[in-house]
């Protein structure tokens, strides 16, 4: 019985945004951003019919245009198929109190009796679930509410699209190359048809264009690198129901040249998170010959990779619930097959971003040697100064007792005026963003506090 009502809510929330996006195929280019909420209620109570056991009930509503297509008699037929264990409408007394429930006209719900341990566990799994969903699905908003004998603790997710100035706090991602991939026989032979590509795409958090002369350094705490990986529905690879190998990704190799940047990754075999961030798929450490000085900005590598979907022969290509589990049954003999392919891309893009930071790293560097040199300089023409009323005033204005102070108090106030100035980037200046499945803009937008730690703050 174990992870049965967590697979449960995964494949019904599968279904459902396979669903949406599918609908979202549909609309025209003005109306496909729809707009809605999806609320996933748990309700948890120790049962005394069951020892040892709680009673759990799950209700998944959702309300707004993003739901119209899943009220038709075909598609309701469809769910009570696939999914026979649930039923229509909202358990009575049950759900979540900060959403009238009985006012949404999509509704689902399905009750079973579980160890309180495996349920609080499969919480935490619904919760990392719903979060990765809501970084690609920018316009629904996601509920999330746990009641656990009368406790309620709730989050929600929406991806805000607003300007970020003068601390930047999003996500900045670097576009790599659209990759086709090959069909094996043994996902041909299961009924697949259509074509797949891939797109990767990757950033440095937290965002530091807004402090060019701030030292940064990718960091080598554990972990440093996180991987992401979405279906064609925008779903996250991680928490399907089907086994998933990721060996593609044992050799660290095929992300970049690490080498070359002084740098050494090793796969991290136990993925592990902060409880507020988005959990990967895949995560590695670093290790490096750089000189890691404790006051400077450390920042985490994002790569995301992207699965999209086509077929040549429709016109408009359907991605179903039974296509996700046939490519993620069969993801690594599916990334094995354009081995190469995929290779370059990756390590096109990641490469990229390594070499921009480098070539920074190296400016900020010069930069910063510099200023003790220009302090000396100050210092020893107020020093050797004959005009004592000069020397006097040089030493009030820094309020330092002796030269040797003035020039500790100087090289202090270089360090803080330079390296830590702060300049507009016209990169972070982001007033709108959409997010396309399948056709990804140049920018994605994402908040820096769902991966990683809170941005530089001057």
């Amino acid at each position: 019985m174990d992870k049965v009502w967590s697979f449960l809510s995964f494949q019904i929330l599968e279904f459902l945004i396979i669903q949406l996006q599918y609908e979202k195929g549909e609309q025209s280019e003005r109306s496909s951003m729809l707009e809605g909420t999806l609320v996933i209620s748990v309700d948890i109570e120790d049962s005394l019919q069951h020892v040892n056991q709680s009673h759990c009930a799950i209700i998944i509503s959702a309300k707004g245009d993003l739901c119209h297509n899943l009220l038709n008699d075909l598609i309701l037929t469809e769910i009570e198929g696939l999914l026979p264990f649930c039923q229509s409408g909202v358990l009575s007394g049950r759900g979540c109190p900060h959403e009238s429930l009985h006012t949404m006209p999509f509704q689902l719900s399905f009750q079973l009796y579980e160890k309180s341990e495996v349920l609080k566990e499969d919480c935490a799994a619904i919760k990392q679930f719903i979060h990765r969903i809501s970084l690609v699905h920018t316009t629904t908003k996601f509920h999330y509410c746990v009641k656990i004998n009368g406790n309620i603790s709730a989050e929600t997710y929406r991806s805000e699209c607003r300007a970020v100035m003068p601390s930047c706090d999003k996500i900045h991602l670097v576009i790599g190359e659209l990759v086709g991939l090959f069909i094996p026989d043994e996902v041909a032979e299961r009924g697949f048809t259509g074509e797949l590509s891939l797109i990767p795409a990757v950033s440095l958090c937290p965002c530091q264009k807004s402090f060019p002369n701030q030292p940064a350094n990718i960091t080598t705490a554990s972990p440093t690198i996180y991987i992401f990986l979405y279906d064609p529905a925008g779903l996250p690879v991680l928490f399907s129901a089907e086994e998933i190998s990721y060996s593609f990704f044992e050799d660290p190799s095929c992300l970049a040249s690490w080498g070359k940047y002084a740098y050494q990754a090793t796969l991290n075999s136990a993925v592990y998170c902060k409880t507020d961030t988005a959990k990967p798929e895949i995560q590695y450490s670093l290790r490096t010959s750089h000189k890691q000085d404790p006051d400077i900005q450390e920042q985490t590598l994002l790569l995301f990779l992207f699965l999209g979907y086509s077929d040549q022969f429709q016109d408009k290509p359907i991605y179903s619930f039974w296509d996700r589990r046939a490519i993620l049954s069969h993801l690594s003999p599916i990334l094995f097959c354009s081995e190469q392919a995929v290779k370059r891309a990756i390590q096109g893009v990641v490469n990229e971003i390594l070499e921009q930071h480098y070539r920074a790293s190296q400016e900020q560097q010069k930069l910063a040697r510099s200023l003790p040199i220009m302090a000396t300089a100050i210092s020893r023409i107020v020093s050797s100064s004959t005009d004592g009323k000069f020397r006097r005033k040089c030493l009030h204005s820094l309020q330092a007792a002796d030269t040797q102070e003035f020039q500790e108090t100087i090289t202090e106030t270089f360090n803080k005026v330079i390296l830590k100035q702060w300049k507009p980037s016209h990169a972070c200046e982001i007033k709108k963003a959409s997010f396309l499945l399948n056709t990804l803009p140049t920018l994605l937008v994402f908040s820096s506090s769902d991966f990683c730690s809170a941005p530089f703050q001057s």
